[in-house]
């Protein structure tokens, strides 16, 4: 299973935002990151999209990890954030 975050920041915030990410726990030997990949979306915004890999039993460590990751930037002017979990298409027969 996968959970996708998508942050938009801008530009002027990104350093901070990078700062308290480094601050956090190392990332969980049970999950699977990839990216962030970034890109602008205006002049000063920037959108940056990270794909976390993990197997089902692990989703509580995931989440949490993740809530935490999310949370370093929710006090920052312009900060935002989605996550959407996805499922093996195999496995949405038994949801």
């Amino acid at each position: 299973m996968i959970i996708i975050l998508e942050i938009i920041y801008s530009l002027e915030s990104s350093e901070e935002l990078a700062k308290r990410i480094s601050e956090l726990p190392p990332l969980p030997s049970c999950i699977c990151l990839k990216g962030p990949y970034a890109r602008f979306i205006s002049k000063n915004r920037i959108k940056s999209i990270s794909i976390y890999e993990f197997d089902e039993a692990d989703f509580f460590n995931a989440y949490q990890y993740i809530t935490k990751r999310v949370s370093t930037g929710e006090s920052m002017a312009g900060f935002s954030y989605n996550t959407r979990i996805w499922y093996e298409e195999n496995k949405l027969k038994n949801l």
